[in-house]
């Protein structure tokens, strides 16, 4: 698979809507929405933004991460960055793909 090729992203889109997500590293995600017991309103920790704006990896995550674990949290919406894991995902298969050639 091709990251260039058509319909990449789609299929890996519905290989990630098909996995639980409780935990996913800064580098796959765009946004975060997270509900919390005691308000009503959802807060969202847009990433992706943060990212464009020169925030450091630490500033983002220390932000990602007292969000999600520094209050009660009622439930928590992840919005993947497919294009990154697909990617990843992809780079390491055709790096294993290519190990095993060598064997």
């Amino acid at each position: 698979m091709n990251p260039t090729e058509k319909g990449f992203v789609e299929r890996w889109s519905d290989i990630i809507s098909s996995v639980e997500k409780t935990l996913i590293p800064i580098e796959y995600v765009k946004r975060v929405r997270v509900n919390n017991t005691d308000d009503e309103t959802p807060k969202t920790i847009d990433i992706e933004e943060m990212k464009e704006r020169g925030l450091t990896r630490e500033t983002i995550e220390s932000i990602y991460y007292d969000s999600l674990f520094g209050e009660k949290v009622d439930d928590i919406d992840f919005y993947v960055d497919i294009n990154a894991v697909a990617c990843t995902v992809q780079r390491e298969t055709n790096k294993l793909l290519n190990l095993d050639q060598d064997l």
